[in-house]
């Protein structure tokens, strides 16, 4: 904790900053609000708080009324939720809108997620209802070539080509770029543009040694990939179509925009967990109520479980029940 004490210009300097943050933020809630009263009445408020539950700036639109009342709403979601589940989430007084509390999505929430696997999350998103049963999972398409451990981490997207020649390519620095610039774990979703993907690599031992130093958890392509080899030297997780033997004309094309891998289509920044099933795109208002549910959901398929290896079970009994999650 700093002790510093700020002089005058310091203080106004940082304090307009903080209010800059609220009204921005504000500024974005009437851009995507659904409801006319928010954007019409401005019957909402937009406050900056520590973890602690204290205010420390709000924004200038909305409702003082509602900023006096935030100190106390978040404190009792503070003793009624863990710090680590409200280490990311979005808690909602109705399901179609009225967010009473975001917070930033932060490495223990991803770091968190990386303790469960795919299908244990999917039942959990499925039990959320937050989106269709048949989306945001990648479709059998692509597997894991290289890497052991669970991989989560944020989005950076990319599209490349290389089956013909062309003058459309752009510098790799750009990926390199947009990965730097991210805080916190890195997956890289790369979208082979070809038809059929897969007739040149964009990874392979180089480029994998590139990215190995920039720290990413993963690289998902539905294209393909070479030096495997080299590639399980690397301390993160690919997911690929399969291998192939040239680079061919690979050339990068576009970074930093909306891609469409394995059935997954997934924006710059989204939350991508992936084990040896596959990977699984985790929407952000999903947490932290996915933990609490995917428990819910373990305990009860561990019931079950238990129950069918007891000598308690019996076909009779088996047959009575109504319905058996799993």
């Amino acid at each position: 904790m700093t002790t510093e004490q700020l002089d005058a210009i310091k203080l106004e300097i940082w304090w307009s900053r903080l209010v800059a943050i609220a009204d921005e933020a504000a500024t974005t809630l009437l851009r995507t609000a659904f409801s006319t009263i928010i954007r019409e009445s401005n019957d909402y408020t937009v406050v900056l708080m520590n973890t602690s539950g204290q205010a420390i700036a709000e924004s200038h639109a909305g409702i003082p009324a509602f900023a006096a009342l935030m100190n106390v709403l978040t404190r009792h979601l503070l003793d009624r939720f863990s710090r680590r589940a409200m280490a990311c989430g979005r808690h909602r007084d109705h399901q179609r809108e009225g967010s009473l509390m975001t917070t930033t999505t932060s490495a223990q929430a991803l770091e968190a997620l990386a303790s469960w696997d795919t299908p244990a999350l999917s039942n959990a998103l499925d039990a959320l209802r937050l989106r269709p049963h048949n989306i945001g999972y990648s479709n059998g398409s692509v597997h894991r070539v290289t890497g052991a451990a669970p991989m989560v981490g944020r989005a950076v997207t990319a599209r490349m080509v290389a089956r013909e020649p062309g003058e459309d390519g752009i510098p790799v620095s750009r990926l390199h770029r947009a990965i730097a610039s991210i805080d916190g774990p890195v997956v890289v979703v790369l979208q082979d543009r070809d038809d059929p993907a897969g007739a040149g690599a964009f990874l392979g031992e180089v480029n994998g040694s590139l990215l190995a130093a920039l720290n990413i958890q993963g690289l998902i392509t539905n294209g393909r990939v070479r030096d495997v080899n080299e590639l399980r030297q690397f301390p993160y997780s690919v997911y690929a179509a399969g291998l192939c033997v040239a680079r061919c004309y690979m050339r990068l094309i576009e970074v930093g925009t909306e891609v469409t891998v394995a059935g997954l289509t997934v924006q710059p920044g989204d939350i991508i967990h992936g084990d040896e099933h596959g990977v699984l795109q985790v929407p952000a208002e999903a947490l932290p109520a996915i933990f609490d549910k995917a428990e819910m959901i373990r305990e009860d398929e561990q019931n079950v479980v238990g129950w069918s290896r007891s000598e308690d079970f019996s076909v009779e009994k088996l047959l009575q029940l109504r319905r058996v999650r799993h």
